[in-house]
């Protein structure tokens, strides 16, 4: 069953957030057909700028693109209920280029590369992904720590004035 496209837009941005503490700068709607010459590689290498692989926004990009539509994500295009949303091409381009993703017919797969990008946030069960919990977490430990840990585990300073911060939740490990 394909998911809605909201429901895709809404894990986009909480993984934006979350790792690149940014909103999405693409993929704000979705496309009635796939895009058929999207099939070839060549096409992806036709974009104009090329990211580094290991940037925070693709990261995030990639691990969305995982969670809601697992191993196998289609070069024509990923299915949402209402039609076709299009991987973003600079961000594909660069994680091929750098061998984080292979090409598999007409869809990306993650390779063991990619396996290490991600080991911090998604765990593969069979065909799909989930979000890894605190015990799972392993991994490329090099990765940027996400925005809302670094302020979990900075020790607040406690004064008269203010005599403890409110708690907040983690979404990467998943504790207050």
């Amino acid at each position: 069953m394909r998911p809605r496209f909201f429901s895709f837009r809404k894990t986009l941005k909480e993984w934006c957030l979350l790792i690149d503490g940014k909103d999405p700068s693409t993929n704000k709607t979705h496309n009635k057909l796939p895009n058929h010459d999207a099939a070839h590689i060549g096409w992806w290498y036709e974009a104009d700028t090329t990211h580094d692989s290991a940037t925070t926004r693709n990261l995030a990009y990639l691990v969305a693109y995982l969670e809601v539509f697992g191993p196998r994500l289609s070069m024509k295009g990923l299915g949402v209920h209402e039609g076709w949303v299009y991987p973003d091409r600079a961000i594909m381009r660069s994680l091929h280029a750098d061998e984080v993703i292979a090409v598999d017919g007409t869809a990306f797969v993650l390779t063991p590369k990619g396996h290490e990008h991600i080991a911090p946030w998604l765990v593969q069960d069979g065909n799909t992904f989930r979000r890894v919990t605190g015990t799972e977490q392993k991994g490329n430990r090099t990765l940027p720590m996400p925005r809302c840990c670094v302020r979990f585990f900075q020790r607040p300073r406690l004064t008269p004035k203010a005599p403890g911060l409110p708690p907040s939740f983690c979404w990467a490990s998943g504790r207050m």
